[in-house]
This record gives structure tokens, sequence and C-alpha cells, in this order.
């Protein structure tokens, strides 16, 4: 009858029972950290201060300075963002599924108090032990009102929604934690790093950027396996290298908010012209054009296509924003010097026509476009020649 109550409570929504009987233990290696009382039952809590911290230590300077500039995060509801307001955040779930049948069993966060960073890792022993994980961490999540993660919004974030619902702590509608004001690391790290790196990775990022070489760690593959091993026979080793990688995680997570938040800063130096174009597509995308034109206006000549390519593609419409019609003209004398590109040809007739307003050189220029093409010139191209040499001939 018990077996039965606990299953039809775990169809139902009502919490589990704990297991009947304590896990076998495959070694006498206690877990590390301590069981704490919860409202929600007992919960083994791991918590770290700054100079406990194993690893390379984190950057303390995530600032406001650093932060303010919100819309180059594409997220307006950032505003206000800094370090003691957000909580860094990543969750280690049972599979790889954001579906009802995956349930987060550990969930590490990291957060500032004052100038000092603190860690905690909630580890849910059993399933039982989930309600108990949640409790605590909604306890955090309110006192902070940012979260920060990486690749949170696609995985954890679904995760956490969805177990907060499946355990009854609010309906689906509270429980819609993406709108949460939310930095997700990997997708403003895509953008900025875009083609200098082999992937996107957590673990690419700490090798490449923070110099960090992980021994020994768990891949995230294995996770679930490890922790029902746990379960199953109470192999800590297994248990205890989850925690480690976890620990990583949230760790490396601070480290690289510091370095993406200044990256992106309009003055911040850039290793490499690429970098440096992958900066001004954030900017153009937040509609910063006048940091474009003074990110890329003196790189021009030092590039080669296809780099030189994007830079004026983006200083182009930069200009075109700002109302600079003479610079956009400059811009396409220099790039049709020696361009053998039709579209580059068809573009600059284009802006003859319309900014320099000189029908005779655009009707050239068109011209030049249809002798460059591979087969016959596209219909447009036809059509604006032949408006182009009626106005030429009106005007002889």
């Amino acid at each position: 009858m018990g077996r039965l109550k606990d299953r039809l409570g775990r169809h139902l929504g009502a919490p589990p029972g704990p297991p009947a009987t304590a896990p076998l233990r495959a070694d006498d290696a206690p877990l590390p950290g301590i069981l704490e009382d919860t409202p929600e039952g007992p919960l083994r809590v791991l918590r770290f201060d700054l100079p406990d911290l194993s690893g390379p230590i984190p950057d303390p300077c995530l600032d406001a300075a650093v932060t303010e500039n919100h819309r180059l995060l594409a997220d307006p509801r950032l505003a206000g963002f800094d370090r003691g307001s957000a909580l860094f955040f990543d969750v280690e779930a049972t599979g790889l599924s954001r579906g009802a049948g995956t349930f987060a069993f550990l969930i590490g966060m990291a957060w500032y108090e004052g100038d000092r960073l603190v860690m905690e890792q909630l580890l849910a022993e059993h399933p039982g032990q989930e309600r108990a994980a949640l409790h605590r961490f909604l306890a955090r999540i309110r006192e902070r009102s940012h979260f920060v993660s990486y690749n949170g919004k696609s995985y954890d974030v679904s995760v956490l929604q969805s177990r907060l619902v499946v355990n009854r702590f609010m309906d689906r509608k509270e429980a819609e934690l993406r709108i949460r004001p939310h930095l997700d690391l990997l997708h403003v790290g895509r953008r900025l790093w875009r083609g200098t790196l082999p992937d996107h990775g957590l673990g690419t990022l700490e090798r490449c950027l923070l110099g960090l070489a992980r021994e020994g760690d768990v891949p995230g593959a294995l996770v679930p396996h490890l922790y029902f091993a746990w379960v199953n026979t109470g192999d800590t080793e297994g248990l205890r290298k989850v925690l480690a990688h976890n620990h990583q995680d949230v760790l490396s997570m601070v480290s690289l908010a510091h370095l993406v938040l200044a990256g992106i800063a309009p003055d911040a130096p850039c290793p490499s012209e690429r970098q440096r174009v992958n900066r001004a597509r954030i900017h153009d995308r937040a509609g910063r054009w006048d940091a474009v034109v003074a990110a890329l206006e003196d790189r021009v000549e030092c590039l080669a296509p296809p780099l030189q390519d994007e830079v004026l593609d983006l200083l182009d419409r930069a200009w075109r924003r700002l109302g600079c019609p003479l610079r956009r003209l400059a811009l396409w004398e220099t790039r049709c010097r020696d361009s053998a590109d039709p579209l580059h040809w068809e573009h600059y007739a284009l802006v003859l026509e319309r900014i320099a307003r000189d029908p005779a050189a655009a009707l050239d220029a068109a011209r030049r476009a249809a002798t460059l093409c591979a087969g016959p010139p596209p219909q447009p191209l036809v059509a604006r020649i032949r408006r182009l040499s009626g106005r030429v001939g009106r005007r002889v």
C-alpha cells in the first residue's frame, strides 16, 4: 500500500515520499556539505565563501560601470543589472529532456554579498528531496533580480520551470521564469567571439579565454548516470565528480560574465579584427551606429575580404542611419575602385543616383555591373540601365 500511495502521489502531483531504505554505501566516505532542515524536509547544502574556492578566482570587477549598457545585451529588462543583483546558476538534472520526467537533483548558485562571492550547491540525495531543493532555490531568487547562466534560457530555466509546476509550488503562469531578466552568456558570447573559437561550449571558453583546463572532469552526458549510480548503490565517488563539475561551471560563469560585459564595451581592447567586427555588430544591433563608425572607420584599408565586406556593410548601414550621405558616397567609391562584384557596382549606381544625383555616373556604374555579370544581367539591373539612359538622354 505504501508503494501504491507513492506512485499515485507522483501521478497526481503530490510530493513523493522518501525511499523505504537508505541507499547502499559503496564506501564509507561521507558527502561534503551539511544536511539542513527546510519546511519541505532535509536537504544537503554545500556552501563556499570566496577565500575557500579552489581553482581560478573570478574577477571581482563585475560592477555597474561595466554592465550599464543593457541595450547591448538586447534586453531592456537588464537595466540596472550589476553583480549585486545577479544570481549565477547552473542545474544538473536526470536527463537532457526538459519534460516532466526530468527532475533537477543539483542546483549550483553564486551571488555577491558586498565584495564577497558566495556559492551554494543544493543536492537532492534522492528524488524525495527535490521539493526541499526547489524551496531553497525560490528563496534565493527572491533575493536577486537578475539571472546569469550559460545556455540557461534553453535548458536550465525550462527544467526549473517544469519542476516548480510539477511539484505545485506555482502554476504555469507563475513559473514563467524565462520572463525574469536573464543574461545568458552563451548568446552574448556567440556574438562576441564568433569566428574566433572552435566552438562556444563552456569548456572551450574556459580553455581559450580563462586558461583553465579541467582534469578528470565529468562529461555532461554522464551526469545522470553518475547520479543514479549514487541513488542505487551509494557511489559517492561519482557524485563527488558531479558536484565538482557543477561547482566549476558556476565559478566559470562569474569570470565569463566579466569578460563578456567588458568585451562589448565601446572602448574595450580587441585582440583580433574578427572580434572588433563582432563587437561592432553588437553595437549595430543595439542601434549605436556612432560606436560602429568609431570602431571600424579607420580599419577598412587594413582588412581583406570577406572581413572587409562585412565592415563596409556595417559602415554603410551606420552612415545611412546617422544621415551621412557624403560618407556613404565616399565609401562606395572606395569599395568599387578595384571590385569585380556586379552587386557592388549596382549598389554604387544607386548611391550615385540618389545621393550624388549624377545619372550619367550612375549609368556608367550600372553598365559596369552588367558587364561583370556571369550570365544575362538581372531584370532589375536592365530596367535601371534603361531608366538612367532615358534620364541622361533627356538632359542632353
